[in-house]
């Protein structure tokens, strides 16, 4: 079967996916409250070329079914001297094998890096979403015409293809009959009802944290899908929520010492309630601060890096955070 080829045109420019990363970094709760502060590279743009294979999987299967039931059964029960009926769940199990055709499948990968999922779920999501007014076709005779084009590698066809037969596997196991299943055996062969090739253009920002190199990637057409590695001070926002509420950990440990003391003076039915009601209370009043502050750390480096970034923002010369963003940030 001969390819299709599609060519995408920008939607975007490099100007709105940097800006768009930034806002999405300033919006990630677990970035540091200083991550703007890093050394940040020009936006690169690169062609890149993609693999997409569509059809049907069909399975022949052989796995056991099994169908729940509820068996009684006589336990003895020492304390009332006496048998009782007890229910308990069971699973009979029988043979099955059968043929099943899963619905249309795309799978699509990234030529010469196929096998990065999250590439191949990147330009899936674009491609969906893509305005068909932005794309141009070419047919195997005008290949040759298409800027960047390279042959397409048997490794990417295969990776390809064992995405698709895993997929359609999972979903001969999702129709499968009865309660349960196990042993599944099957084997899947695939009827491609397309085969293209999408050249499309990629962004990305790479920038400099505390000697650490992370990238941004997003492609400049479809609704707007990044991948992105971000630093993460979730650790460090942990250690200082600890430092902010520990004196209430040390309240709550002091009020249950004073519980345990008082109730060696007091009644034996006095000890159950003071014990208990003071157990209660300090578990309160640390879980209670412990969100109050966690709230308030969160709005303190929120806040922090929406400042950040407004100034960046208009340092680059990019467009301010609008109201419906500020919205969705705060």
């Amino acid at each position: 079967m001969d390819y299709n080829y599609y060519v995408y045109t920008p939607e975007r420019s490099e100007s709105d996916f940097l800006r768009n990363s930034l806002l999405k970094m300033a919006a990630e709760r677990t970035t540091p409250k200083d991550v703007f502060e890093a050394d940040f590279s020009n936006v690169t743009t690169e062609q890149m070329q993609y693999l997409s294979i569509c059809g049907e999987v069909t399975v022949e299967y052989n796995v056991s079914i099994g169908y729940y039931r509820w068996e009684e059964y006589k336990e003895y029960n020492n304390g009332t001297k006496r048998y009782e009926t007890k229910r308990k769940k069971v699973t009979d199990w029988h043979p099955d094998s059968g043929s099943y055709t899963s619905t249309s499948l795309t799978a699509y990968v990234e030529c010469g890096n196929s096998s990065d999922e999250k590439a191949g779920e990147l330009v899936a999501a674009a491609v969906r979403t893509c305005n068909p007014d932005n794309i141009a076709f070419y047919d195997e005779d005008d290949k040759d015409d298409i800027i960047g084009f390279k042959e397409i590698e048997q490794a990417d066809v295969a990776n390809a293809n064992d995405i698709l037969h895993s997929r359609g596997r999972e979903q001969c196991r999702s129709h499968l009959p009865g309660d349960t299943y196990k042993d599944f055996n099957g084997k899947s062969h695939i009827s491609v009802s397309e085969r293209a090739v999408h050249i499309a253009p990629l962004h990305t920002l790479t920038y400099t944290y505390k000697d650490v190199q992370y990238t941004s990637k997003a492609l400049s057409f479809g609704k707007y899908k990044e991948i992105s590695k971000m630093p993460d001070a979730s650790a460090e926002y942990a250690k200082e929520l600890n430092r902010k509420t520990m004196i209430f950990g040390l309240v709550a440990l002091a009020l249950a010492v004073i519980s345990s003391i008082i109730s060696l003076t007091t009644p034996i039915s006095a000890i159950i309630w003071i014990g208990f009601i003071a157990s209660v209370v300090s578990v309160a009043l640390f879980v209670t601060m412990r969100i109050i502050f966690g709230k308030n750390l969160n709005k303190r480096n929120k806040d922090i890096k929406i400042k950040a970034v407004t100034k960046l923002l208009e340092k680059l010369g990019l467009s301010n955070i609008t109201e419906e963003e500020m919205k969705s940030l705060s």
